[in-house]
C-alpha cells in the first residue's frame, strides 16, 4: 500500500497538471499606450517538460504588434496607440484597451493567456462636434422645474477617466443660462433665475461654451437660442376713451381703434368685435373685425325712429370695442375694452319754415308766392363774410310812406357760423438732421452712431381741418428693452405745428442694435396719423476687451519641454470684445521663454527649459488689443520636474469583510508609493476602483487616501467575492499610473433559519390508509422532506430532528429529511401531528427552527379537504382554549395588582397620618415646656422684687411643680 501511494505522488509531479500549477496559465500586463517600441512586455520559464512558447492568437494582425524571442521572450514590435487600435477593432473603445494574447508552450499544447492592458493618456486633442447649434426655448419655461436642454458634450479620442473637462457659457446673455454636467455626463442648459421673456429679447447669438481639460486646453462652440413666443400678454389700447363728432349724414369710414399686442404670430395678432351689441345698429356701423375700423354704412339722421332709442342722450352713442388676439384656447389671454363715443352733429337738411307776416300795409301772414308792394327807392339785403366760417348778412327794413314823410330804416344782423367736420387726417412730415437734411419717408430707417448726442430730426404736423379738428397733439413713442434707450429721446415743441427730436443720453449698441420710434398725431376729432422711424444703432470701437479669468494657471513637464518644446502648447487665454464690429483680437505677451499665438491666444515653448527651473512657477502677463483699447492678464506657468510611474506595495490584495456591515466601513488600506516629493503634484496620488465582477462598483468606493469603504451593504447571498482593478495616478504632466488587482470577500453570517420547501399551498401530507395495510414498512410510508436556507453556507448542511409527540414513535426521521413508518398503530388515527427541528451548522451560533408536521389518512383523496377542516377546527379550538387561558391568567394577575396597590395605598395613607401627628405632638410639647419655663422665671423674679411673697410662699408651699405635656408632674428646685 506504501509503494502504491509513492508511485501516484511520482506520477502526479511528473504531469502536465503539476506544471500548470507551478506556471500560472493567466497573466496580467498594464503599460501606457506610445510607449517607445520594441518593448520587454514579458518572460517564460522553461521547465524540463516545455521547450518552447509560441503565439497562436486567432487575430493574424496581432502578429505584427507582439513577437516571441529566442521562445521566451514576449516583445510589443510597434508603438501602442489606443486610439488606432480601438478604431481597428482589436479593443474596446469605451473601457480600457485589453488585448488577450494566447501563447502555446510546446509539447504540451497548454494554453496561456496574456491580458495586455494598454493604459490611455490624454494625448488628443477635444472638440465639439459641431461649431454652431441651435435651441429652441419657450418663454414660459418654469425654472422650478429646472428644465434641461440636451448640448452635444465634447469628443475626445481618449477615456473620459483619462481625463475630465469643466465647461463654461461666455458672451452676451450668459448670466441667464448655466451649463450643468448630468450622472452621464451629458451636458444640459438650464435657465438660471429668472424666466426668459421674448418681448424683453427674442434670440441670443454671443453665446458660447468652452470645454477646458485639465491641461488647460480649450475647444468652444457657438450656441444661438431663439425664444419661442407665447401668448402672455393682452391687448392694450393707445388711448383710454375715443370721442368722436360726426354728422348725422355721414357715410363712410368713420375711425379705425388700434390695439397693440407685442406678442408675435397669431398671439399677436388682435380681433375687434362690439360687445354688447344691438342688432338694430347693424343696419346703421359696422366694425371691420381685422383692422378695427368703424364705418357708417347709412347716416345716423337724428329724426331717425329706429336710432333715437339706442342714443345715451340726445345725439350720444356709446360703443364699446372689444379686442383679443388670436391665441390658441388653452392660452388666449383676457379680453380688453375700449369706449367710443359717437357724438352726432345735426346738419341743416330741412328746409326752413318761412312765415311772412307784412307790416307797410297791415300786419297779416301772407301766403307764399304772394305780392307785397313795394315803395321804389327800396333798399334790400347786404352780406358779408366777416371771417373764415362767418356769414355776416344785415337785413334792411324800412317802410314804404312817401318821399317827404318817410322815417328812417333800420337794420339788422343775421350772423351764420358755418361748422367744419372732421374730414382730413394730420399730416406729419420728418426731416432728419443727425446726417443729412432730407426729408424721410415713414416706416425708413435713420443710421445713428452710438454714443452719439444733439438734435435727431424735425417734425412738422399739419391738419387742414379747421377749429378744433386742426388742432394736433402729437406724442413719441420709443419700443425698446432698455430703460437707458426709453429715456434716450425727448419731443420738443418749437413753433406753432413744428417739433424737434432730440437725443439727451447716448445710445449704446452693446445694449441692443435697433429700436423703433412711433409718432403718433391726433387731431380733435380722434383721427389718428402714425409715422415709424426704425433707429439703427451703428456700433463703433467703444469697448475694452476683457479676459474670460483674472488670472491663468498652467503646467508643464521640464522632460516634454525637452523634447517636443517646439509644438507643445501650455495653454490657451481667450478674450472677449462686446464690440460687434470686425475689429480683430491681437494677443501678445513679455516673457523670452514662451511664445502666444497673436490669433487664438495659445501659448506655447520658445526653447527647451533648464533642469534648475524644476518646481518653480513662471508669471507673465499677456496683453489683448483691439487697435484702440488693451487689456492685460497674469498668467503663471508651473514647472513640474520628471515624473515617476507610482508602484503599489503588492500585486495584488485580498480583504475580508462581513455582511450587512454599514456604510462608511473601512474594508481595508491600499497604499501606493511614487518617487517624486509627496508636496508637488506629481507626487499626489489619485486612487479608483474598476470592477472586474458585475454590479461590484455600487458596493465599495476607494477614498483618496487609498482606503476602501463600503457604499451599500453588503450581502454575501447576492454575491460574496467581488473584484476590482485598483488604479493609482499621479498629477504630473502627464500622469502616470499602475494598476493592482483587488479581491474583497463577503463573509456570510446566520441571518436566516431554514424552513421546509416541500409546500407550496399548504403544509399537509395526506396518505392512503391502503398504504398502511401493506406488509413492509417501505411500502407503507416514505416521505422525503426538502429543507432550503438563503445563508449560502448553510444551504447542504441541513439536520432534521424528530421530537417527541403522541407518534413520534411510529416514525422515524433522519438527519436527511427521510420520513419512514417504524411499527404500525393498532388503531390508525386521521390526523398525526410530528413535531420535528431544522437545525443549520453555522458556527458559533446554528439556528433551530422548530415546526409541525401534518399527516392526513383517508380513504380517498376527497376525505382530504373534510380532514383539512377538521384539523382547522381543532387547532382554532386549541388557539382558542389558549386564548381564554391566557385571558383568565391575565385577569387575575391584574386583580393580584390591584390588590396590592390598594394595600400599598392604604399602608402609605396609615403611615402619614401617624408621622403627621406625631410632629404635632412634638410640637405641642415643646410649646408647653417654653410656657413652664417663662412661669418659673417670672416667678422668681416676683421673689426678688418682694422678699416677704418668698415667705408666704415658703409657708404655703415649700416646693414647686411643673406639669408636662402627659400630665405628670415635676418638682422645680427651691430658689436662691
Amino acid at each position: 500500500m506504501f509503494s502504491i501511494h509513492i508511485y501516484i505522488i511520482l506520477i502526479f509531479f511528473n504531469s502536465p497538471c503539476y506544471y500548470s500549477r507551478l506556471h500560472s496559465r493567466y497573466h496580467h500586463i498594464s503599460i501606457n499606450e506610445n510607449e517607445i517600441s520594441p518593448k520587454h512586455l514579458l518572460s517564460f520559464n522553461l521547465p524540463n517538460s516545455i521547450r518552447s512558447y509560441q503565439l497562436v492568437s486567432t487575430n493574424a494582425q496581432l502578429h505584427k504588434y507582439f513577437f516571441i524571442e529566442n521562445q521566451t521572450h514576449l516583445y510589443a514590435l510597434q508603438t501602442l496607440d489606443r486610439e488606432y487600435l480601438c478604431a481597428e477593432q482589436f479593443c474596446s473603445c469605451l473601457t480600457q484597451c485589453s488585448i488577450q494574447l494566447k501563447i502555446l508552450s510546446q509539447p504540451q499544447h497548454q494554453i496561456i493567456f496574456v491580458n495586455i492592458t494598454i493604459n490611455d493618456l490624454n494625448d488628443n486633442l477635444h472638440s465639439f462636434r459641431y461649431n454652431e447649434i441651435q435651441l429652441r426655448i419657450p418663454e414660459n419655461t418654469n425654472i422650478q422645474h429646472r428644465q434641461c436642454y440636451r448640448i452635444p458634450t465634447v469628443d475626445d479620442k481618449d477615456l473620459s477617466e483619462t481625463n475630465e473637462f469643466i465647461y463654461q457659457l461666455i458672451g452676451n446673455g450668459s448670466e441667464k443660462f448655466e451649463i450643468e454636467q448630468t450622472i452621464g455626463n451629458d451636458l444640459c442648459l438650464r435657465i438660471k433665475n429668472q424666466p426668459l421673456d421674448r418681448e424683453e429679447r427674442d434670440r441670443y447669438e454671443d453665446l458660447w461654451i468652452i470645454a477646458t481639460d485639465k491641461q488647460q486646453q480649450q475647444a468652444k462652440m457657438k450656441i444661438i437660442i431663439q425664444v419661442l413666443d407665447i401668448n402672455d400678454n393682452s391687448p392694450r389700447f393707445l388711448t383710454n376713451l375715443t370721442n368722436i363728432y360726426v354728422n348725422e349724414t355721414f357715410t363712410g369710414e368713420l375711425i379705425c381703434v388700434q390695439a397693440y399686442d407685442p406678442d408675435e404670430g397669431n398671439n399677436g395678432r388682435v380681433i375687434y368685435s362690439f360687445d354688447h351689441f344691438d342688432d338694430k345698429l347693424n343696419e346703421f356701423l359696422h366694425l371691420n373685425n381685422e383692422t378695427g375700423c368703424i364705418s357708417i354704412n347709412q347716416p345716423l339722421l337724428l329724426t331717425s325712429n329706429d336710432l333715437i332709442p339706442l342714443l345715451q342722450s340726445n345725439n350720444h352713442l356709446l360703443l364699446t370695442i372689444r379686442a383679443q388676439d388670436c391665441g390658441s384656447r388653452m392660452s388666449s389671454t383676457l379680453p380688453v375694452y375700449h369706449p367710443v363715443e359717437l357724438i352726432i352733429q345735426d346738419i341743416n337738411d330741412h328746409k326752413p319754415n318761412i312765415q311772412v307776416r307784412q307790416i307797410i300795409s297791415s300786419i297779416d301772414i301772407i301766403k307764399n308766392n304772394s305780392q307785397i308792394n313795394i315803395m321804389e327807392n327800396s333798399l334790400g339785403l347786404l352780406a358779408l363774410l366777416q371771417s373764415n366760417n362767418h356769414l355776416l348778412l344785415t337785413i334792411r327794413a324800412q317802410d314804404c310812406g312817401s318821399r317827404m314823410s318817410s322815417t328812417l330804416p333800420v337794420y339788422h344782423p343775421v350772423e351764420l357760423i358755418i361748422q367744419d367736420i372732421n374730414d382730413h387726417k394730420p399730416n406729419i412730415q420728418v426731416r432728419q438732421i443727425i446726417s443729412s437734411i432730407d426729408i424721410i419717408k415713414n416706416n425708413s430707417q435713420i443710421n445713428i452712431m452710438e454714443n452719439s448726442l444733439g438734435l435727431l430730426a424735425m417734425v412738422t404736423v399739419d391738419d387742414i381741418d379747421q377749429g378744433s379738428y386742426g388742432q394736433v397733439k402729437l406724442t413719441l413713442i420709443v419700443q425698446t428693452t432698455s430703460k437707458q434707450h426709453q429715456q434716450a429721446f425727448q419731443l420738443k415743441p418749437t413753433l406753432m405745428k413744428h417739433y424737434k427730436i432730440e437725443l439727451v443720453n447716448p445710445l449704446d449698441h452693446e445694449i441692443e442694435s435697433s429700436l423703433i420710434l412711433f409718432l403718433d398725431a391726433i387731431d380733435g376729432g380722434g383721427e389718428l396719423t402714425r409715422f415709424i422711424i426704425n433707429i439703427i444703432i451703428n456700433d463703433i470701437n467703444d469697448m475694452i476687451p476683457n479676459f474670460e479669468h483674472e488670472h491663468y494657471h498652467f503646467i508643464t513637464n521640464i522632460q516634454s519641454s525637452s523634447t517636443t518644446f517646439d509644438s507643445t502648447v501650455v495653454g490657451q487665454v481667450h478674450a472677449i470684445d462686446p464690440d460687434s464690429s470686425t475689429n480683430s483680437l491681437i494677443y501678445s505677451l513679455n516673457s523670452n521663454l514662451f511664445r502666444i499665438d497673436s490669433q487664438t491666444g495659445q501659448i506655447s515653448l520658445i526653447s527647451p527649459l533648464s533642469m534648475n527651473m524644476t518646481d518653480q512657477t513662471i508669471t507673465f502677463n499677456v496683453t489683448v488689443s483691439d487697435g484702440e483699447h488693451s487689456s492685460q492678464t497674469q498668467v503663471s506657468i508651473s514647472v513640474e520636474g520628471l515624473n515617476h510611474r507610482p508602484e503599489f506595495e503588492r500585486n495584488e490584495y485580498f480583504f475580508q469583510i462581513d455582511e450587512n456591515v454599514p456604510v462608511r466601513t473601512i474594508v481595508g488600506q491600499i497604499i501606493g508609493k511614487d518617487k517624486d516629493s509627496p508636496g508637488t503634484r506629481r507626487g499626489e496620488l489619485t486612487y479608483s476602483l474598476r470592477s472586474i465582477t458585475p454590479y461590484s462598483e455600487f458596493f465599495f468606493h476607494t477614498s483618496h487616501t487609498g482606503q476602501v469603504l463600503v457604499t451599500r451593504i453588503p450581502d454575501a447571498e447576492q454575491q460574496h467575492i467581488h473584484q476590482f482593478i485598483i488604479t493609482v495616478r499621479d498629477h504630473g504632466t502627464p500622469p502616470l499610473s499602475s494598476e493592482a488587482k483587488l479581491n474583497i470577500k463577503v463573509n456570510d453570517l446566520n441571518e436566516y433559519c431554514p424552513h421546509l420547501i416541500n409546500f407550496t399551498s399548504d403544509p399537509y401530507i395526506f396518505i392512503s390508509r391502503q398504504r398502511f395495510l401493506k406488509k413492509t414498512s417501505i411500502e407503507k410510508f416514505l416521505y422525503r422532506l426538502f429543507a432550503f436556507d438563503k445563508d449560502i453556507s448553510d444551504q447542504t448542511n441541513i439536520t432534521f430532528t424528530l421530537l417527541p409527540s403522541t407518534y413520534s414513535h411510529i416514525f422515524n426521521l433522519n438527519s436527511n429529511g427521510l420520513l419512514t413508518i417504524e411499527e404500525l398503530p393498532t388503531k390508525i388515527p386521521s390526523i398525526i401531528i410530528l413535531d420535528y427541528t431544522l437545525t443549520d451548522t453555522f458556527f458559533p451560533e446554528p439556528c433551530i427552527k422548530q415546526d409541525k408536521l401534518v399527516i392526513l389518512i383517508g380513504d380517498t383523496p376527497i376525505d382530504r379537504d373534510y380532514l383539512v377542516n377538521e384539523y382547522e377546527k381543532q387547532l382554532e379550538t386549541s388557539q382558542h382554549h389558549r386564548l381564554m387561558t391566557q385571558k383568565l391568567a391575565n385577569n387575575k394577575r391584574k386583580r393580584q395588582e390591584t390588590i396590592i396597590v390598594f394595600l400599598t395605598f392604604s399602608l402609605s395613607t396609615i403611615v402619614i397620618f401617624i408621622g403627621i401627628f406625631s410632629l404635632l405632638f412634638l410640637i405641642c410639647c415643646r410649646k408647653q415646656k417654653k410656657r413652664n419655663r417663662e412661669r418659673s422665671i417670672t416667678t422668681k423674679s416676683s421673689s426678688l422684687i418682694n422678699p416677704s411673697l418668698l415667705d408666704d410662699s415658703k409657708q404655703q408651699s415649700p416646693h414647686s411643680f411643673i406639669t408636662d405635656c402627659n400630665g405628670k408632674s415635676s418638682l422645680l428646685p427651691p430658689l436662691r
